[in-house]
């Protein structure tokens, strides 16, 4: 029973160290700051967007991320509806996070506001930091 518990004890302190890492960037998108929002990814991640465009790199994550904070999606506010975490091994996690994004101008006639998943892979690094290293960002349509 009580390896049952720690285990269990484990789990939640995985899911609140991820759920720190994503509200990392949604502080970033708060601020809109690129370089902020990119914090929890590592050096080397991959991040897919919503129009299945690749940006390898934190570095080029945060420009992209400065470009549309600057750009079409400056104002708007991103808010989390639902964090579920599986994890894989004891350094290894799926992270899917329901997400709305808020205040967006309407174009085309499609409704506001948008809806989506982010589907994250973590992994803990030698210091013990989850961080993410690859991002598919999928739009949910209305």
């Amino acid at each position: 029973m009580a390896s049952n518990a720690f285990s269990h004890d484990k789990s939640i302190t995985i899911h609140s160290k991820i759920a720190e890492q994503v509200d990392l960037y949604v502080e970033g998108w708060e601020m809109q700051n690129g370089e902020m929002f990119a914090r929890p990814f590592s050096k080397n991640s991959v991040f897919i967007n919503i129009f299945s465009t690749r940006f390898d790199g934190k570095e080029a994550i945060a420009e992209r991320h400065q470009q549309i904070f600057d750009t079409f999606l400056n104002g708007t506010l991103f808010k989390v509806i639902n964090l579920d975490i599986k994890r894989i091994d004891k350094n290894t996690a799926i992270a899917y996070v329901n997400w709305e994004l808020q205040n967006l101008n309407c174009v085309e006639g499609r409704p506001c506001p948008r809806n989506g998943i982010f589907t994250h892979i973590f992994k803990r690094n030698k210091k013990g930091k989850w961080r993410i290293i690859s991002t598919q960002n999928t739009y949910k349509s209305q």
